[in-house]
């Protein structure tokens, strides 16, 4: 991270990496961001999976990649919105909310594999995070020589990492309160019960609606823009390793 800080280096690289940790560091250290932030990925007690919740407007758009063919549609319609990505030549949505939603609807609808969604903040956040992690084929492979298109759906994938997370919480919550019970009653009976009298973790109260939704926005950006860097972080490498074994 020191070689990369604005005052070290004026790599456009490595600015944008420091813009983006700097991004998560302020959500982290900000009571109600990072309250915020433990209810959309579900490490907090009573947060509710963002797949099931229907509060938050649908006002996003996503791209699946997994099963984006690469016809340039979306990217025709919106380009404000959509790029293609060069590592696997698909669409992804660089941006929200620089177009009006009548294109956005039709970027959609002109869609011959119907691999864009309309999807709420914390939905976005959650499937940019698994989208980061699940293997592609450039599809100009796939479109020349065929092969498995994969078949992963990355919303169950989403989900599925959310409730596991949510699980391990309620796990730990429980041990903590049959602790505190132990404790107590090991206080009035005057029996050792080996467990110090602690009530657990204090849950937050309720987080703002309007909190969830912004944080959720930037942590999709954050997603996103990681994503980016990473790959800009192989291809340099691999330009390095090319330019040492041509010397």
């Amino acid at each position: 991270m020191r070689e990369c800080h604005p005052d070290l280096s004026q790599d456009e690289e490595s600015l944008e990496f420091s813009t983006v940790i700097n991004e998560i560091y302020e959500t982290l250290k900000h009571p109600d961001r990072r309250s915020a932030y433990d209810a959309i990925v579900g490490i907090s007690g009573d947060a509710i999976n963002p797949f099931t919740d229907t509060s938050f407007e649908r006002d996003q758009v996503f791209v699946d990649e997994l099963t984006c063919i690469g016809c340039r549609n979306c990217t025709n319609v919106c380009p404000n919105t959509y790029q293609m990505e060069p590592d696997f030549g698909r669409a992804r949505a660089m941006a929200q909310k620089v177009d009006n939603d009548e294109m956005l609807q039709e970027s959609l609808d002109c869609c011959p594999v119907d691999c864009i969604h309309w999807v709420t903040a914390p939905q976005l956040s959650l499937l940019e995070n698994s989208m980061s992690k699940l293997e592609r084929t450039n599809v100009h492979l796939l479109n020349t020589h065929g092969g498995n298109r994969g078949g992963v759906n990355v919303f169950l994938e989403a989900s599925i990492a959310w409730e596991k997370r949510q699980a391990g919480i309620r796990a730990k919550r429980h041990v903590a309160e049959s602790q505190a019970r132990w404790a107590k009653w090991g206080a009035t009976t005057g029996v050792a019960t080996g467990h110090a009298a602690k009530a657990g973790r204090e849950e937050a109260g309720p987080v703002p609606r309007g909190s969830i939704a912004d944080t959720a926005s930037a942590a999709a950006r954050a997603a996103r823009r990681w994503r980016d860097l990473q790959r800009m972080k192989r291809n340099n490498a691999d330009r390095l390793m090319i330019s040492s074994v041509d010397d």
